[in-house]
């Protein structure tokens, strides 16, 4: 044979050798349904990136953004983070994000990829059918809550569904599911209260099942350092939960019963296992049915719907109800909190039914009572279904509502200085809160009268004070006089009649969420306040 055929002959081997390599790299890439969950991926990231484009921050996301940006270290972000009730990962990523680029958007990209790893995971390694993975990307939190608006919240919902993907390996090694329980940890007290549940069901496991005692004896180095790793990742997110003496966010706890406050903590469940909005365009954080009372009976059927399908799974049932109980429990003790927060109680939900065909079931017994779980059992896909059918609707709803209305007037009040040739000059801004959302798409500091200082984030210490609104204008006023030069003022409440010397410059509206309205008025050195300014409340 010649050179030439033995090269041509070496070249046929090779080819399909090579094409079953990439194969079998896709296989394992994207599991046994790869163009499905390839497409999905790929259509996800599509439509996130095209609601980022049309999606204008508002605050909270701003804060973020501004607290790692202009914080002079990293222990400055997390001394800054203690006043804001969040462990510091999210912030700590952006911090060396903010040090490639200043351009906010970045933090928008990277969220949209933490997103779409959520749906990846959920696609490739959860045991749904094919129509409840699409019905669940397409959902209110994966595609609106979670995705479109930055906040830390996804990353959390990530690191949950990679335990997922982990635990059926978990008794090979604990190590990595230990390492992502750690991280799991520093993203939210939420996030840290699933993760506490999830520990706790690993010990039980260890406690009342034969098998997994025998695996644990014979791993025991693997085990002591995976609990050290958990233990560590508590510890650490405690210390960062812990305010310092002088916070000002969320500092009561409600310890006495209340039967309003029960209640209205058990809409949680409703409004997140079902949050389809209010068909308004500040819709955000509303909910169909209207009235605590109807939201609070109806979120008692669904738990005990939610609880009946895993009657066979008893650590299931544990993991849900413990998860459960510690998210509501923290709900009306400290902090009620809103709809993106409510959502970790179906994401947990969700999480649970991914997990439950890895433990035991237990024998079905005689009666009644036994024949209820096996009912719902066989209603449980319907029931999955039905739910994920509502997020999808709700999700589509959001994102609509979205792109049709602005979701904060920050990036138009921002435009609108730039375009005037104003940026540069001093604004002062009131509530602090809201103007955050301004000062982001400015990069500019701002000075705050309710915290009497010049900054850009607002940290929530105790030196905050509530003003009146014309101390804000005489405030204005004087810093205007002082300087001989024009001070910028936004609000987020009109002035029906401001005083002499003030003009209003512009209104900016029509917003999804309602107080981050604006109106922009432009304050002269040469006028003295007069009387107190007309407020539109």
């Amino acid at each position: 044979m010649s050179p030439s055929s033995r090269d041509k002959s070496r070249r046929r081997v090779r080819g399909p050798d090579r094409q079953s390599r990439a194969q079998r790299a896709l296989h394992v890439l994207l599991g046994p349904h790869a163009l499905f969950t390839g497409v999905l991926v790929v259509l996800f990231f599509g439509i996130g990136l095209a609601g980022l484009m049309q999606h204008e921050m508002w605050r909270d996301e701003f804060e973020s953004w501004l607290i790692a940006r202009d914080s002079p270290s990293l222990p400055d972000v997390f001394r800054t983070m203690r006043y804001a009730g969040h462990p510091a990962l999210w912030h700590t990523l952006l911090y060396f994000i903010c040090r490639v680029t200043r351009d906010p958007f970045a933090m928008q990209l990277f969220h949209l990829l933490i997103a779409t790893g959520t749906v990846y995971v959920l696609l490739r390694f959860s045991p749904f059918s094919r129509l409840q993975k699409a019905l669940f990307m397409f959902g209110y939190f994966p595609l609106f809550e979670y995705c479109l608006i930055s906040r830390n919240y996804g990353m959390g919902v990530l690191f949950l569904f990679c335990v997922c993907a982990l635990f059926p390996v978990r008794r090979r090694r604990y190590l990595g599911l230990a390492c992502v329980l750690f991280l799991l940890a520093q993203v939210t007290v939420h996030s840290l209260i699933i993760g506490l549940a999830l520990a706790a069901v690993l010990v039980a496991e260890a406690a009342f099942r034969k098998d997994v005692r025998a695996t644990l004896r014979a791993r025991r180095g693997d085990i002591i350092v995976s609990a050290v790793i958990v233990l560590a990742g508590v510890s650490v997110s405690i210390v960062q939960l812990w305010p310092p003496p002088d916070s000002g966010f969320a500092v009561s706890w409600q310890t006495a019963f209340d039967a309003g406050g029960v209640r209205d903590t058990l809409t949680a469940v409703w409004r997140s296992y079902v949050p389809f909005p209010a068909i308004e365009h500040q819709f955000w954080n509303s909910n169909i049915v209207a009235g605590p009372s109807w939201q609070a009976l109806f979120s008692v059927v669904l738990l005990v719907l939610a609880a009946l399908c895993f009657s066979r799974r008893p650590l299931a049932l544990f993991l849900y109800v413990l998860g459960t109980v510690g998210l509501l429990a923290f709900s009306y003790v400290k902090y009620s909190g809103f709809l993106r927060h409510h959502g970790h109680l179906y994401v947990l939900f969700v999480a649970c039914l991914w997990l439950a065909p890895h433990f035991p079931a237990r024998a079905s017994k005689a009666g009644l009572l036994g024949k209820l779980p096996d009912a719902v059992g066989r209603y449980r896909n319907a029931f999955f279904v039905s739910l994920l059918g509502v997020q999808a609707i709700a999700g589509v709803v959001a994102v609509g509502y979205d792109w049709r209305h602005p979701f904060s007037a920050g990036k138009q009040v921002a435009a609108f200085i730039k375009e005037q040739g104003l940026d540069g000059t001093l604004i002062v801004a009131d509530s602090d809160y809201a103007a955050q959302a301004v000062v982001g798409y400015l990069d500019q500091q701002v000075y705050y009268p309710r915290s009497g200082r010049f900054g850009t984030f607002v940290v929530w210490n105790a030196s905050r004070r509530g003003l009146h609104h014309w101390q804000v204008v005489e405030k204005a006023q004087q810093l205007s006089a002082e300087r001989g030069e024009p001070v910028l003022l936004v609000l987020n409440y009109g002035m029906t009649r401001p005083p002499e010397g003030i003009v209003e410059l512009g209104r900016f509206g029509d917003t999804i969420v309602a107080n981050e309205r604006y109106w922009l008025f432009l304050v002269r050195p040469d006028r003295a306040r007069s009387s107190p300014p007309a407020v539109d409340e």
